[in-house]
């Protein structure tokens, strides 16, 4: 009889193989014959446990906890002090299949058997056909929910501050484990922060502060009975440096409108400003409005400029520090001198740099006494007379007619929008008594004019016309001849060959049956 090694079969029985060996013998013939006999034989295999309860089990109202073995077994539960099974019935036990046993306990069942369960220790013991296999210890005792002994506060603290919000247990069986989840006031997220701990003396978050921790912080008890939260609010108080803007713009015309609009992101939110003209506190009361961003304020001021109004403002929101200033330019347009009806303006130097030359665009959209007569919008160089007043030399103008003008500063600083309007509109009846007359082009070296009159029974035929040129007095004289009752517009007569740079005064003439009228002088530079 020989033995071979062990081995464990597909049903992972244990196979503990033998081989024997039978001979038979002749002796008529002198013979042996020797024959090997395997002979396996089977054995079960010991019990395993694939889950027993931990070395401790707490319970609050009630207890549920499973032994299970791998392979098909009697579970019982045994109480190691006194080495004596659990009655079933008593403690809620069952074997639910081959592999599970489970014990169930709750309310007066709990209540009978709870001193037992915490003094003493248990096994699972598992027995089958090959043997009995005991699982490790594990005993019970009394688990309680978490309760907070410190719950963070609130807290409202300056940008760049330190501060801890405090989160401790004062019962929780097992400890609870102590972790903290943030929501932050500026996107509505929520996001896991700080460590987690089951530390008794507490688990602190610290935080230095800056304005994107504003929100609210949360801190969690949770152990296998119950999660319990407390939370608690940052504000954090922050501002950004006041911000000052003229709308539409920082060059203004006088007698026009402008906002100054103080902005200001700041927590807590400003609730008044103050606005300030070269250091000297204003008497304006804005209006106020939240923008997009729910920390910032803008408050609006209205101002009417006056020529007063120039200068560097600034403004300052309760509470908070000033801004920078920035400075408001005021033109102030006229129109002087009628006989030569000329378009000047003042440029403010108050904070502009110094401004070298400037250029005038004016348009309007017909002419008195001339039907369906376009000015075209035509640019005009306007010269600094020494003092911070630029006007154009000349700027024929129509009396009566509403200019719209565009000023340009040589330096680009500003562009600004003006009008002005002549009063002394005449309208002479019968014979033509006065003469309009319009520069529509100029160069260098020519120039165009236009004229027209309006009456009741005037001439409105045009015979002919002479331009006659002396020094630097040039004379247009027109015949007319048969009356009618109708405005009259000359055509646009070219005068050419001039020197540049000069001055010229240009007279215009029309004579007719019974008399002539002469315009007034007019002096037109070239380029």
């Amino acid at each position: 009889r020989r033995r071979v090694p062990e081995g464990y079969n597909s049903s992972n029985k244990a196979v503990e193989p033998e081989v024997f060996m039978l001979c038979f013998s002749s002796w008529k013939f002198l013979s042996l014959l020797c024959v090997a006999v395997y002979t396996p034989k089977v054995l079960l295999a010991e019990p395993v446990f694939l889950h027993s309860p931990s070395a401790t089990i707490y319970f609050v109202t009630d207890i549920n906890t499973t032994c299970t073995t791998k392979d098909a077994a009697n579970i019982s539960w045994v109480n190691v002090v006194n080495n004596t099974p659990l009655d079933s019935s008593t403690y809620g036990i069952r074997q639910e299949n081959d592999t599970v046993s489970r014990m169930t306990l709750s309310g007066m069942a709990l209540t009978t058997v709870r001193g037992t369960l915490v003094f003493d220790k248990f096994i699972c013991r598992a027995t089958a056909l090959s043997g009995t296999k005991n699982s490790s210890q594990f005993g019970f005792t009394h688990g309680s929910v978490p309760s907070f002994g410190q719950r963070p506060r609130n807290a409202m603290l300056f940008e760049g501050n330190e501060t801890n919000f405090e989160c401790s247990f004062s019962l929780g069986t097992p400890n609870p484990l102590i972790s903290w989840t943030f929501t932050s006031r500026l996107t509505g997220k929520q996001t896991s922060v700080g460590m987690v701990s089951r530390n008794p003396g507490g688990n602190p978050l610290k935080l230095k502060i800056d304005r994107y921790d504003a929100g609210v912080y949360t801190c969690q008890l949770s152990n296998q009975f119950r999660t319990v939260k407390a939370s608690a609010t940052l504000s954090v108080n922050y501002a950004n440096q006041a911000e000052i803007a003229f709308i539409p713009t920082s060059t203004v015309a006088l007698g026009s409108k402008v906002d100054a609009i103080c902005t200001i992101e700041a927590v807590p939110l400003a609730q008044s400003a103050d606005l300030y003209r070269d250091n000297e506190k204003l008497q304006l009361s804005p209006s106020a409005r939240l923008q997009d961003s729910f920390n910032t304020t803008v408050f609006n001021f209205s101002i009417t400029v006056d020529s007063n109004s120039d200068g560097n403002y600034s403004c300052q929101p309760g509470g908070y520090s000033r801004s920078e200033p920035i400075t408001l330019t005021v033109i102030e347009a006229t129109l002087v001198d009628k006989s030569l009806p000329r378009l000047c303006w003042k440029l403010s130097s108050n904070g502009i740099s110094v401004i070298h030359n400037s250029t005038l665009s004016c348009s309007t959209e017909g002419r008195d006494g001339c039907t369906n007569a376009s000015f075209p919008k035509t640019s005009y160089v306007a010269v600094n007379n020494g003092s911070e007043t630029y006007c154009v030399i000349p700027l024929t103008l129509i009396p009566g007619k509403t200019y719209k003008c565009e000023a340009f500063a040589s330096n680009d600083v500003f562009e600004r929008v003006f009008t002005g309007v002549f009063d002394d509109i005449q309208t002479p009846l019968g014979d033509p008594s006065t003469i309009s007359v319009f520069v529509t082009e100029r160069t260098r070296e020519s120039f165009s004019v236009e004229w027209c009159v309006k009456y009741s029974g005037g001439y409105n035929q045009i015979s002919s016309s002479t331009i006659h040129k002396m020094g630097n007095k040039i004379s247009i004289t027109f015949k007319l001849s048969e009356r009618s009752d109708s405005e009259l517009k000359g055509e646009k007569t070219l005068v050419g060959n001039l020197l540049p740079d000069t001055s010229y005064s240009v007279t215009v003439t029309l004579t007719y049956p019974g008399g002539n009228v002469t315009s007034k002088t007019q002096i037109i530079r070239m380029y």
